[in-house]
């Protein structure tokens, strides 16, 4: 898994869109057809499928394991 770095101010607020807190992800990767995302305190990878439409759908959820947390 690639590092994550800290979202600018539009990926902002498509996390907070989504209904989370921007403060606690990371952005993993941003394309135009996918935005994953990354938990460090709690572990979470959260990838998102982006529709034609700019809605973001979830499509995968998974945990990884406490070596490659990230700790602030």
């Amino acid at each position: 898994m690639k590092h994550g770095k800290r979202p600018k101010l539009k990926q902002k607020v498509r996390i907070e869109q989504l209904g989370l807190d921007a403060e606690l992800w990371l952005v993993v990767k941003n394309t135009t057809e996918d935005f994953h995302i990354f938990n460090p305190s709690i572990g979470e990878l959260r990838e998102y499928k982006i529709g034609e439409d700019g809605d973001a759908t979830l499509k995968k959820t998974k945990r990884v394991d406490k070596k490659a947390r990230i700790s602030r």
